[in-house]
């Protein structure tokens, strides 16, 4: 993101853009120096340049007509996510980021979330909490989930070796 926030590309975008070439301007613009999307606190504001507020829809779009059909061609048939799985993962990257910290006995579990709660944009620690349980949720499905398959084996009479049918 430090090289594309540098990139002529970048500066060019944010040149056309209501705002300008600012500190406090969106990372990614549109060719037209319009945001991707508008943060909910700005849309009571109308920049000249704007039919209407942006809430990703340009975003969605490039997902469905360009990336799931080049995964799904190459990759996997069956692939899904939407731009909110990203923003999930990166909520979920943050906790890790800020729990190492906490390891180290740098900052506190309560920086940890607040911090994840302003970088999400958050109001409510509780929908932040949304994303910090997710993993563990994720861990105990996969588990009882195994552990359901390993009882359908034996009633079968399947020998399992490594999650894998011998």
């Amino acid at each position: 993101m430090n090289i594309y926030v540098h990139s002529e590309r970048a500066i060019n975008r944010r040149l056309k853009s209501v705002n300008g070439d600012t500190d406090n301007q969106y990372l990614f613009l549109s060719k037209h120096g319009s945001p991707h999307y508008t943060a909910k606190s700005e849309r009571g504001l109308n920049p000249k340049n704007l039919r209407h507020f942006k809430e990703g829809q340009g975003v969605r779009q490039f997902i469905t007509e360009d990336v799931l059909p080049y995964i799904r061609a190459n990759f996997d048939p069956n692939f899904k996510y939407s731009f909110h799985d990203l923003r999930a993962t990166f909520g979920m990257n943050l906790v890790d980021a800020g729990l190492n910290l906490v390891g180290t006995n740098k900052v506190t579990l309560d920086w940890v979330f607040d911090m994840v709660r302003s970088r999400l944009g958050h109001t409510s620690i509780v929908t932040t909490n949304a994303y910090l349980n997710f993993r563990g949720r994720l861990r105990l499905a996969y588990e009882a989930q195994q552990h359901w398959e390993q009882e359908l084996h034996k009633l079968a009479g399947i020998e399992v070796d490594n999650e894998f049918i011998k």
